[in-house]
């Protein structure tokens, strides 16, 4: 049996009470493990070291962004460089909605995203702003991203993402061997 303290500490919580407060708990738990992996797919794209983070995504990982369409942990890790490498970015992602369902999670995201370039040959800065969809599965290692959305709703200036595409096409020719 199963007894906490109740919240107006007059005894015990027993039974069916006590089981309704430890599901409470795991389902604050699973969200607080989901927002910190989110803060934590931030955190990693602003780094600037796109090594793949396991902690954060699951191998089979896909992912659809203005940057591109991908799946697996190692090529979304080689598209966060390609596409984020040659700034410095800040990335703000607030207002997140968590619906967990057992052990699959969605979560929906306000995101506003700074680019500063610290590559000579990188477009000029800018700033995204949009919204995140999220798929999250919780498995033996805990939660993990298995898919990651961005739609953009607004860019400044409104040409960003075709100059930092045609700064990122003419980077690459130049390095081609």
């Amino acid at each position: 049996m199963t007894t906490t303290a109740n919240r107006d500490e007059t005894g015990p919580v027993e039974g069916a009470a006590a089981d309704r407060v430890a599901a409470k708990l795991a389902l604050l738990r699973d969200h607080v493990e989901i927002d910190q992996l989110i803060s934590k797919l931030g955190r990693w794209l602003d780094g600037g070291e796109f090594e793949p983070p396991r902690d954060v995504m699951a191998e089979e990982i896909a992912i659809a962004t203005e940057g591109g369409a991908t799946a697996g942990i190692e090529p979304v890790a080689a598209q966060a460089a390609r596409n984020h490498g040659a700034y410095r970015t800040q990335h703000v992602i607030t207002d997140r909605l968590i619906a967990i369902d057992g052990s699959r999670a969605t979560v929906t995201a306000n995101s506003i995203v700074r680019f500063d370039p610290v590559a000579a040959d990188a477009a000029a800065p800018f700033t995204l702003g949009g919204r995140y969809r999220f798929e999250a599965v919780r498995g033996e290692a805990g939660w993990r991203l298995t898919r990651i959305e961005i739609a953009a709703h607004w860019r400044d200036p409104a040409d960003a993402l075709e100059r930092a595409a045609a700064a990122r096409q003419l980077r690459e020719r130049n390095t081609v061997v």
